[in-house]
């Protein structure tokens, strides 16, 4: 492997056509056959994941979960038609083109992947390793990031828990845009709707209640502020990359009851969330979900008589 981190460094010289698949595109520069080529990175993934005690998945292929299915660590028979599938899957998956890669014929993705119960977290992790891999040899951004949708599209055959479809999960792409990237956009585009709104702006520069942090003028404070909602948007919205810390801001009700929010403020604010959503190309069904999900959380932060008889003190 180490013989292609040098040449993927050299890429630059090379010239090709941006009609090329990502195989042909770099089998060109590095002057090899596609079989070389992706051989050195199922080859660099699979080391990767056993020597690396960081990869976080190696449960999946040294035997351990599900239990006694194969350890690829020890059955080299095993781990080298696992290999060969992989080059072959890849090979098919990625424009490969030349020939040298033979047709896949191994199970289907659905089939290979059926008693593993993989979570998103895992299935985003084996992303990351793979495209860390590329990373390392010098593949572009751009293409890294068509190699993380290539893999992300086999999320609804690969990633069966329930986490794999949750609201989070569903519009972020590992390496592209993880969940912190996503509910952080959604945040920072909330932030600006609610400063933009005189009746939602009292609650974020000191007006209500009189004396309180004026986040527009205090940047550590904002800065907490934030990190706080990213953590609880994460939690309400189910993200489960990990890229998001655990919500250990103070109780709900405790944060708000000084804030004497109504119906009305609290329905601008949840507006202002699902309008940013909209605006990014969230589908109509899942903002009306978001929208249920946030509203949920009117009992926690709704004080005024107008919140209704379930508020909670």
């Amino acid at each position: 492997m180490n013989r292609f981190l040098v040449i993927f460094a050299l890429l630059c010289i090379y010239t090709v056509t941006s009609q090329d698949s990502i195989c042909v595109k770099y089998s060109k520069a590095l002057k090899v056959n596609n079989k070389i080529l992706v051989e050195s990175v199922v080859n660099g993934t699979i080391n990767e994941i056993f020597t690396n005690p960081m990869a976080g998945i190696k449960r999946f292929f040294d035997g351990t979960h599900p239990n006694q299915t194969i350890n690829y660590g020890t059955n080299i028979a095993a781990q080298n038609n696992l290999r060969r599938n992989l080059v072959s899957f890849f090979g098919m998956a990625l424009g490969c083109n030349d020939n040298t890669i033979p047709p896949y014929k191994g199970k289907t993705m659905q089939q290979a992947h059926a008693r593993l119960s993989i979570n998103y977290f895992s299935s985003a992790q084996f992303a990351r390793i793979l495209t860390g891999v590329l990373r390392k040899a010098g593949v572009t951004y751009d293409d890294m990031i068509k190699v993380a949708t290539v893999l992300d599209s086999l999320r609804g055959v690969i990633c069966i828990e329930p986490d794999c479809k949750s609201f989070c999960n569903k519009y972020s792409v590992p390496v592209k845009f993880d969940n912190l990237e996503l509910v952080g956009a959604v945040v920072d585009g909330t932030f600006m709707k609610a400063l933009a709104s005189a009746s939602l702006k009292k609650y974020f520069d000191g007006t209500i209640p009189a004396g309180s942090t004026d986040y527009t003028k205090d940047p550590f404070k904002f800065s907490m502020l934030r990190n706080h909602l990213i953590e609880f948007f994460g939690m309400a919205l189910d993200c489960t990359d990990r890229t998001i810390g655990i919500y250990n801001g103070g109780p709900l009700s405790e944060a708000h009851r000084s804030l004497t929010i109504g119906l009305n403020i609290f329905n601008e604010f949840i507006n202002a969330v699902t309008s940013v959503m909209t605006a990014a190309g969230v589908s109509g069904l899942d903002v009306e979900k978001a929208d249920l999900l946030l509203k949920f959380f009117k009992f926690y932060v709704c004080f005024l008589e107008n919140c209704g008889c379930s508020r909670r003190h």
